[in-house]
């Protein structure tokens, strides 16, 4: 079926709210901005959090992650290997070109931990550090682009656009993922 006109509602019986009274209690969703509960919570925010409008038709949100990383105890620990380990060529070029390259490297790792929480999969599922990696395109826009299994696992879930949204100060970097449908 077509997806409803910007602004209308969709009204979606929900047995999995709890304190919102009997099992067949209503959820009234709006197309641009609403929560979809499943029957974990944990499980509700990372494969079904909501839709949203793009160009071109709905949307869904199949996953949402964000992670914070504190840059002085990340500088500490951050060695020449453990760069090597973490990010491929071209996001320790991009940093050696910054006053602060372990901001970027932080803001970056940050990226990377968000994007397996959003995946619902980690190391110990078998993704790699550099199945993810983060590209700046000409705009100074970062991108989040998903290769090996971190793609396989997208692929899983049905993810056809991955959004970033990445920040630092001097002493803290956060990134937010989102996985649309």
């Amino acid at each position: 079926p077509p997806p409803p006109p910007p602004g209308s509602f969709i009204q979606t019986p929900d047995r999995h709210l709890p304190g919102l009274g009997s099992p067949a209690a209503m959820l009234t969703l709006q197309r641009s901005t609403c929560t979809i509960a499943g029957p974990n919570p944990v499980q509700s925010q990372r494969l079904h959090t909501g839709l949203s409008s793009r160009p071109g038709g709905v949307s869904l949100v199949i996953g949402i992650g964000v992670d914070i990383v504190d840059l002085g105890e990340f500088r500490a620990r951050l060695t020449d290997e453990l760069a090597r380990e973490l990010f491929v060529e071209t996001e320790r070029a991009y940093a050696a070109t910054q006053a602060r390259p372990w901001e970027a490297l932080g803001a970056r790792f940050a990226a990377k931990e968000a994007a397996m929480k959003a995946l619902g999969h980690g190391l110990e599922q078998g993704l790699r550090w550099h199945d993810i990696r983060v590209e700046r395109e000409p705009s100074g826009r970062a991108d989040v682009v998903l290769g090996g299994r971190a793609r396989r696992r997208a692929d899983e879930l049905g993810v056809t656009r991955a959004l970033l949204s990445i920040s630092h100060t001097r002493g803290a970097a956060v990134a937010v993922v989102l996985l649309e449908m």
